[in-house]
């Protein structure tokens, strides 16, 4: 029982390292791609509706997710989680948030491959035309937040199971203590 509960010790200090990181990387994301901000002429509308329609609505459902992964965080402490074995009440408000976390960092790992593709796709000939500097292709934002959200989604599911497997564990050890 010692063991699964340090398991879990050391799940939610992860996971609060990589929610953190992901609020982060939610609030970096946009840098690499300012300049794709407020093009106005009609040869580069592909550019500008790559930006304000897939790039920022992307960025707006991690930041959402990091939000929720900050409040998990949160919920977490409030429930003493680093301390104690998880009560019933413990294990599945955190374990729902948990699943939701992962469910979303799955899709943003494909949804990321997607928006590079699409990226890499873009007519930049006319770009110049805005009156900016040639525009280079930032594409480590992109290999950033695959790494980030694999690694994420994996400890998301360790955090759940060390939750479930510690709870489980006290109330069988609980029980053959009683007999």
């Amino acid at each position: 029982m010692y063991k699964t509960f340090h398991i879990q010790k050391a799940a939610m200090w992860a996971f609060s390292i990589l929610a953190v990181a992901a609020f982060a990387y939610a609030l970096y994301f946009m840098t690499d791609y300012k300049d794709l901000f407020g093009l106005k002429l009609q040869l580069n509308a592909q550019i500008a509706e790559f930006h304000d329609e897939t790039l920022q609505t992307f960025n707006q459902q991690i930041f959402v997710a990091a939000i929720v992964g900050v409040l998990v965080i949160l919920v977490s402490r409030m429930l003493e989680v680093q301390d104690k074995v998880p009560d019933l009440f413990a294990v599945v408000v955190i374990c729902v948030l948990l699943g939701w976390i992962l469910y979303e960092n799955v899709t943003f790992y494909v949804r990321i491959d997607e928006i590079r593709e699409i990226y890499t796709n873009l007519d930049f000939q006319y770009y110049y035309l805005e009156g900016t500097a040639d525009y280079e292709l930032s594409l480590s934002t992109f290999s950033l937040g695959q790494g980030l959200y694999l690694v994420f989604s994996v400890v998301c599911g360790v955090y759940g199971l060390s939750l479930l497997g510690s709870h489980v564990a006290y109330r069988v050890g609980r029980r053959h203590r009683s007999e």
